[in-house]
Parts: C-alpha cells; sequence; structure tokens
C-alpha cells in the first residue's frame, strides 16, 4: 500500500535494512505488517499472546472466489509464525477469536451448509498451534452468524444474530466446555427481536456475577420517533438467559452499536457510530449498570468530529489513566478511508493531538482494537490495495501515545 506518511515510510524502510537485533525494541513498540493471498482479506479481531505475540481472525477469498475463516498467528514483532484456514463451499467467515484457558484458542462465526444453502453459527476450538480440537455448527431454521465470544468457567457464550422467525434478531448462546447446548441453565440458545433487523455485536460478562452485557444493533426506535432507521441498543442478561432488559438510544439515521468494555464498579463504555445523514460521527457513551437495569450515564454523548467527512467507531478500549482508546475509520476523500484512533480523557474529551490516521490511497478500515503489555495499542482491520482493487489484513502496533515514534 502506497503511503502517505513520511514517518511511516521511514520507519518501514529503517526496519528493512537492520538486523533483527537492531531493530528488536523499536519494532516491538511499533510496526505495520500485512498478510493474505492478494485477494479480499480482512482482520476482524486481535488478541495479545501471554508470549507477547498476536492471533488474528478473519476472512480471506479462496482461488474460487468464496471465503475462509483465515487464523494468523506472530510473533510480538509481527512477523508471521503460521497461519491457517478453515472452510468449505461457500462463504465462511471467522469474527471473534479469544483465548482460553488451556492455552489454545476459541474463535465464532458463521459457515455455509452448501447442501442447505444456508449460514450457521460455527464454533471452532483449537489448541495454541492451530490444531483443530473440536468444531461445532449450531444448526437452526434460517441463518445463524456468531460475531463474539467469551470463555466461561464451564463453557462459551457467544453473541450474533439469527433470521430464524424471518426477521433478524439478536441471538444469544451458551455451550458447554465441549459446545454443546443442553437446553438448561447451563447450556441454552436465546433470541429477542426488537425490530425488524437486529444484531449482537459483542457479548461481556459482568464481573464477580453471572450477568452478561451484550452491545448491538437495532430498528426499534425510541417512542415516538417512528422511524425505521436503526439505533443502538445495549442488552443486560440474566445468566440463564432468560431476564433481558435494554436501552436504545441513537438520532434519525443509522446508528450502530460496536463495542462495549467495564470501566470499573458498575460502570461501562461503549462504542458505535452515530449517522446524521451528512456525516456520521466516532461515537462513545458511559452506561451504568444497576440491579434492574442498564442506563445512561453522561448527560450528553461524547462524540468526535476532526473532519468534515464520516468517521465511524468499531471497537473500544480503557486505558490506564481511566480514560478511553477508540477505533474505527474516517473517510479522508471520496474512494480514500483510513485507520482512525482516537484518544480521550476519563470524561469524554479527546486529547489535544491524540488523533492518528493510518491509510495510503486505498480504502483501509479499523475493527478491532487491543491495549499491549507494554502499554501500547495492537489493532486490525484491512487496507485497500487500489491497483488490483483488492484488500489484505492490516496489523498496527503503536507505542502508548498511538503513534509509530
Amino acid at each position: 500500500m502506497k503511503r502517505n506518511n513520511l514517518a511511516i515510510i521511514t520507519l518501514l524502510i529503517l526496519c528493512i535494512g537492520c538486523s533483527e537485533e537492531a531493530i528488536k525494541k523499536g519494532q516491538s513498540e511499533a510496526f505495520i505488517k500485512f498478510f493474505g493471498n492478494s485477494m479480499v482479506d480482512e482482520g476482524n479481531h486481535v488478541k495479545q499472546l501471554t508470549d507477547g505475540g498476536y492471533i488474528v481472525v478473519g476472512t480471506s477469498t479462496t482461488g474460487s472466489g468464496d471465503t475462509d475463516i483465515a487464523l494468523i498467528r506472530t510473533d510480538q514483532y509481527g512477523n508471521e509464525q503460521w497461519s491457517l484456514y478453515f472452510g468449505g463451499p461457500g462463504n465462511d467467515v471467522g469474527n471473534s477469536i479469544e483465548l482460553t484457558e488451556d492455552g489454545g484458542f476459541i474463535l465464532v462465526g458463521s459457515w455455509f451448509d452448501n447442501q442447505a444453502g444456508k449460514t450457521d453459527l460455527y464454533l471452532l476450538k483449537t489448541d495454541n498451534q492451530g490444531s483443530v480440537q473440536w468444531e461445532k455448527k449450531i444448526v437452526k431454521a434460517g441463518n445463524q452468524v456468531g460475531n463474539s465470544v467469551l470463555e466461561l468457567n464451564n463453557g462459551y457464550i457467544m453473541t450474533g444474530k439469527s433470521d430464524q422467525y424471518g426477521n433478524d434478531d439478536i441471538i444469544v448462546v451458551r455451550t458447554t466446555i465441549t459446545g454443546d447446548i443442553l437446553e438448561n441453565d447451563g447450556s441454552w440458545y436465546a433470541t429477542r427481536g426488537y425490530g425488524v433487523s437486529d444484531v449482537g455485536n459483542q457479548i461481556i460478562k459482568v464481573p464477580n456475577e453471572n450477568e452478561f452485557i451484550v452491545i448491538g444493533t437495532t430498528s426499534l426506535e425510541d417512542p415516538g420517533q417512528g422511524l425505521l432507521n436503526s439505533n443502538i441498543i445495549t442488552i443486560h442478561i440474566t445468566g440463564n438467559g432468560v431476564g433481558w432488559s435494554n436501552v436504545i438510544f441513537g438520532g434519525s439515521g443509522n446508528d450502530l452499536g460496536e463495542s462495549i468494555q467495564h470501566i470499573q464498579d458498575n460502570e461501562y463504555i461503549m462504542a458505535g457510530t452515530l449517522d446524521d445523514g451528512a456525516n456520521s460521527k466516532m461515537f462513545i457513551h458511559k452506561l451504568k449498570l444497576t440491579i434492574e437495569d442498564i442506563s445512561k450515564s453522561w448527560s450528553t454523548p461524547a462524540t468526535f468530529i476532526e473532519t468534515t467527512g464520516k468517521t465511524s467507531g468499531k471497537s473500544v478500549q480503557v486505558t490506564p489513566d481511566g480514560g478511553f482508546a477508540v477505533l474505527g475509520s474516517m473517510i479522508a476523500s471520496p474512494g480514500n478511508s483510513d485507520f482512525y484512533l482516537v484518544l480521550t480523557d476519563p470524561l469524554g474529551a479527546v486529547l489535544d493531538g491524540e488523533t492518528m490516521t493510518f491509510g495510503g490511497t486505498g480504502n483501509e478500515f479499523g475493527t478491532s482494537l487491543q491495549l499491549t503489555a507494554d502499554g501500547g495499542f495492537i489493532m486490525v482491520g484491512s487496507t485497500g490495495i487500489p491497483e488490483d482493487n483488492n484488500r489484505e489484513i492490516a496489523l498496527i502496533k503503536t507505542n502508548s501515545r498511538g503513534k509509530l515514534y
């Protein structure tokens, strides 16, 4: 990808010209790496490993034109150690990955059933080298997609969407440690439809409680609006999948709920996108969870508009100083978008000089952000290749200020 940032170009040239011993410290603090088969590849989620390396899950286009799940492991400098691909005929997608207590990985996504002509929720367990230990396809009527997964002490829980009953509904699925659903308090499949088009994008656990919070998008409107757009929805769910309470918010456009993290005590931070028609805005909002309900906390939302173009929020993290880091994308010009990283204080105000873009002349999209053990950030997404209209997985590591230098 062509870079218009001289500092990035200089860093890459310096890295190429040095031995590994000469660049170890700097390279571990900041790097840009690309992965893929020069077709259409996208990175959807990244986690840091205990050895300092990284595991990435995403999607890769095959020579047949369909997609497989891509699983890539790197060392701490972003150098590929191995890459594996899982899939059959049709479009298979990897959306989320977590480290498991036994040192392996659990990933969730979707698998296309070529014979039935529909998509099933797909759960895959591997060891730390990516060797398959088991896989489960959760088969229901209609199409199912898994977007986020967590390991629990006795199994896994995930969220996504299903059109089992005609419309797209939010699903929450709790399985045993082997990925089975026994339809009891320990494992179950629950679905809720609020509007005609709903999706759960991330699930997190309430600390010290057998309860969960899901963030997603719904076509349900606040009372009195009467519009058929989308809004951000957060849902508080009891551990047996029975009790669901929610709060929705947004404007008159298509608003998207993407990411949520625990801050402290009963406070949470969520991120997404607010659409106001001409533009869209990266958005974060602070929430409080009470015994009865989940509710809005800040009196007004915090939004970030650094240009007259469109920005979006995909992933949020709580920083060590109590502030927030948000990753998404910014449209720099028609046909040209960049990774967009924003750092804020604990009240959601953007820190001076702490908005960063990473990109070139193509379309780049940031999808997943994590804090690293050295206090920096690791992010993954995709980068466009304007010359042949294809895409690669992009993995970017920055220092604690979100910089490459």
